[in-house]
């Protein structure tokens, strides 16, 4: 159980990676929804007069983003590498390049669309394939020289422009990485914090439970008390009822068939408890071949039907796997009747279960029957 829990938090950082690559499937669609915008208004208002201007191209390219950033949402990246998400960025690219070329070349007032792409793909993607994206990025842009050579104006591009690209670039790699770090250590710190949380529950319980039968030990079985006490101080119900029950001739069991025979005897009785009690009962191995149970809201009489039901099923149980039937013992006490705190409910029921004993055994006891 501990391995499964602790498995179940080695994903988190699969997760983590998951979500950072939806945000940025969202990031690069709204890019491209700005791209968008921004070619709209300049095709379809006068916002920016320009001489060499193609509208209907312009449209026709707005259409080609849109359909981009729908493909982009709806395409199955995690199915594949994260690096083949470098098909967004060189789409924008060749849109972008289109765009300038619809628009004047060296006049055109998309080059600022380029910077979209070198930011992205710094935050998006290896230092090796961020370089060669922005590489790339910077040759495009030059572009304008090929159909519209102006020696003015590619001096100031490479003057000016080229290096905006690279430096915010740079600048928003090493935000990106400094993030991601801040991120993957409080990541770690987090994962850490629950799987500590995890092994401190498991513990936890463990102190409290029998290994051998899973039930709880006598520690979690007085813990459990002490809460029931309180419960039913609190309330007016009926009130609860201990029942200490005894492996009748455990000593002569494992001395003749074996230890490893009475330890199966015990699982046998543990089993028989779960099978006969409520959600609400509180059930333990007291110690050696001694089990306990807590039957809240309930009077002796329906302590004494819960013992019927565990002695049939231990003796079914004990004759169909070991091949020879068990017997049980047990007494009860219950509260307020019998007793006005944990220990001494305990030892009325450990009395009660001396009378069961000196009856002849396989028998249950309750101190309202002594002396019946």
């Amino acid at each position: 159980m501990l391995r499964e829990r602790l498995a179940s938090t080695v994903s988190y950082q699969e997760e983590t990676l998951s979500r950072f690559d939806d945000h940025l499937r969202r990031i690069s669609t709204a890019l491209f929804g700005v791209g968008m915008v921004v070619v709209l208004l300049v095709a379809d208002s006068q916002l920016v007069p320009l001489q060499h201007l193609n509208r209907l191209a312009l449209n026709c390219l707005v259409l080609t983003a849109g359909i981009s950033a729908v493909a982009i949402l709806l395409f199955p990246w995690r199915r594949y590498n994260r690096n083949l998400f470098v098909v967004a960025p060189l789409d924008g690219l060749c849109l972008i390049a289109l765009a300038v070329y619809f628009s004047g070349g060296w006049t055109s007032p998309f080059f600022p669309l380029y910077s979209f792409v070198a930011v992205f793909c710094a935050i998006y993607f290896s230092a090796q394939i961020a370089t060669l994206t922005v590489a790339l990025t910077v040759l495009i842009s030059l572009s304008p020289q090929l159909y519209a050579p102006d020696t003015a104006r590619l001096a100031e591009h490479l003057s000016v422009r080229a290096p905006t690209y690279l430096a915010l670039t740079l600048v928003s790699w090493y935000m990106a990485r400094e993030v991601g770090r801040r991120e993957r250590l409080r990541g770690d710190y987090e994962h850490k914090l629950q799987q500590m949380q995890v092994l401190k529950d498991y513990f936890q319980r463990a102190s409290l439970t029998d290994l051998l039968t899973g039930l709880y030990n006598r520690r979690g079985f007085e813990k459990k008390l002490r809460e029931e006490f309180k419960r039913a101080r609190r309330s007016e119900e009926v009130g609860f009822t201990v029942i200490l029950f005894d492996l009748d001739n455990f000593k002569q069991i494992n001395d003749e068939y074996g230890h490893q025979t009475g330890d199966e005897g015990l699982k046998i009785v543990a089993e028989a408890l779960r099978l006969s009690s409520r959600e609400t009962d509180v059930l333990a191995r007291y110690g050696g071949e001694e089990f306990t149970v807590v039957l809240p809201d309930t009077p002796p009489r329906g302590a004494r039907i819960f013992f019927q039901k565990v002695r049939e099923a231990v003796s079914n149980h004990s004759e169909e796997q070991l091949g020879f039937g068990l017997r049980i013992s047990a007494g009860a006490a219950s509260f307020p009747a019998d007793a006005k705190n944990p220990d001494g409910l305990l030892e009325a029921a450990d009395i009660a279960l001396y009378q069961a004993k000196d009856k002849g055994k396989d028998q249950f006891v309750h101190p309202s029957a002594w002396g019946a």
